[in-house]
């Protein structure tokens, strides 16, 4: 988002469209990350304005910080991470904070059906298990850890969880670089995914460290 810099240093903070801008982050050559609510969500996010100044001086630039922006995980600043209630499936009003890390993992169902989110990442998984350890699974959780009643768990499957993995999850893995069938208990998997891992590292100049499955 570019803003016009006047070298002046002022408290009141860029109005943009869509966002309440409360506090900043950080500074950087390229622009300043603000603390924000998106007002269409009711979230708070970390949202990078890039001055005019360097906007014009160089296109390469641009193009650097737009891919930068995109990525929350490859900001250099501190990030702004929502917190997921489970009992009311909602989001806490809450947040906690994610700084710089060698390596972040993204995990959820549908991380690998958005192309934006896709183009971010250095490796894509799938985990490919059956649908009635799936299910198993689901029920134990909810109704141990969660409180739920048998009947709502079916309800909710057949209705939403069953159809909803049918049209958006199942599909998605055709994008995964590695699908890793048995999920932990796979091995020979989990050596492949350590090697991509520590080359990756390798090619950022980074020592890695032992991961263990």
């Amino acid at each position: 988002v570019p803003q016009q810099s006047t070298g002046k240093v002022t408290k009141q903070f860029p109005k943009i469209e869509g966002y309440m801008i409360t506090s900043v982050l950080g500074q950087g050559g390229m622009g300043t990350v603000y603390r924000a609510i998106q007002a269409k969500l009711n979230r708070t996010v970390a949202l990078k304005v890039l001055h005019a100044v360097a906007a014009t001086a160089n296109p390469e630039t641009v193009v650097r910080f737009r891919r930068e922006a995109t990525s929350a995980a490859r900001l250099h600043h501190t990030n702004i991470i929502p917190i997921y209630d489970y009992g009311t499936h909602t989001r806490r009003k809450d947040t906690r904070r994610l700084s710089n890390y060698r390596l972040i993992i993204l995990e959820g169902i549908l991380v690998l059906t958005d192309p934006a989110v896709r183009e971010l990442m250095d490796i894509k998984i799938y985990v490919d298990t059956a649908a009635d350890v799936r299910f198993i699974r689901r029920m134990m959780r909810d109704v141990k850890k969660r409180g739920r009643s048998f009947e709502s768990v079916v309800d909710q499957y057949q209705k939403t969880v069953r159809p909803m993995h049918d049209q958006f999850v199942e599909p998605s893995k055709r994008f995964a670089d590695l699908i890793i069938p048995e999920g932990g208990h796979n091995r020979v998997a989990i050596d492949i995914l350590k090697t991509k891992i520590f080359s990756l590292l390798d090619d950022q100049k980074v020592k890695g460290t032992e991961i263990s499955p």
